[in-house]
């Protein structure tokens, strides 16, 4: 029963985050285009989401086996929530820029690091 009980926890953590990031992934482009017409701002914003995979995923690996995983992927899970809170407030204050947009998405990009990457080495062990 355990092991039920974990999958099925695991499993509705990863579902709200992939319902989470794909939201994100269609909100962020609609708010870049408020801001700016300009495709090369649109396009560093949105590489700002996708470059922490490209400097970050080996150290995060090292980082995965070494500390416990459950509370990487609780860490991770949490640091998104801030930054899109954060970002909400941003918003919602009309403090937003492509430049702090750009800052913002690198962080949720990190956290995406970690906690996919988290996930694929905690579900064998399920």
């Amino acid at each position: 029963m355990k092991i039920k009980s974990n999958y099925t926890k695991l499993f509705g953590a990863f579902s709200l985050t992939f319902l989470g990031d794909g939201l994100t992934l269609a909100a962020v482009p609609w708010l870049i285009s408020t801001l700016t017409s300009d495709t090369l701002y649109a396009s560093v914003t949105m590489t700002a989401l996708r470059l922490p995979w490209l400097l970050f995923s080996l150290p995060v690996g090292v980082l995965i086996d070494r500390y416990s995983r459950k509370h990487m992927l609780i860490g991770a899970g949490f640091t998104r929530m801030i930054l899109l809170l954060a970002l909400t407030l941003c918003i919602w204050g009309g403090w937003v820029s492509i430049p702090i947009l750009a800052l913002f998405m690198f962080g949720i990009g990190m956290s995406r690091v970690v906690f996919d990457s988290t996930v694929q080495t905690v579900i064998p062990h399920l």
